[in-house]
């Protein structure tokens, strides 16, 4: 599998970001992106994550050990998403409803 990257060789670091904050870390592996940003509209800290023609999903945190922990979570999610079978339909749609509803239930 390939690796995790920095977006644009990390220079989007300490820039501002989708939710107003300033960028923390952003990454990209194929198609999956994620970004960890703080002080944004919405909450101290913000995850944004995607992938393309697939989904797009914000999750926010109040703290930076519960950003952290979180971000690290959604990344070992959206790997398995890429891992997936294009055709396991089932299998997507169990991952996105976790990815989607994490800190709901």
């Amino acid at each position: 599998m390939d690796e995790w990257e920095k977006i644009e060789n990390g220079t989007t670091i300490g820039t501002k970001g989708s939710e107003g904050g300033i960028i923390i870390i952003e990454e990209i592996l194929d198609g999956a992106r994620i970004c960890l940003e703080k002080d944004g509209y919405t909450a101290p800290y913000s995850i944004t994550m995607g992938i393309s023609y697939l989904f797009f999903h914000t999750h926010f945190c109040s703290s930076l050990e519960k950003a952290e922990s979180d971000y690290k979570w959604f990344k070992s999610k959206l790997e398995k998403l890429q891992n997936l079978d294009i055709k396991d339909i089932d299998q997507q749609d169990s991952l996105l409803q976790e990815i989607t509803t994490y800190g709901y239930n």
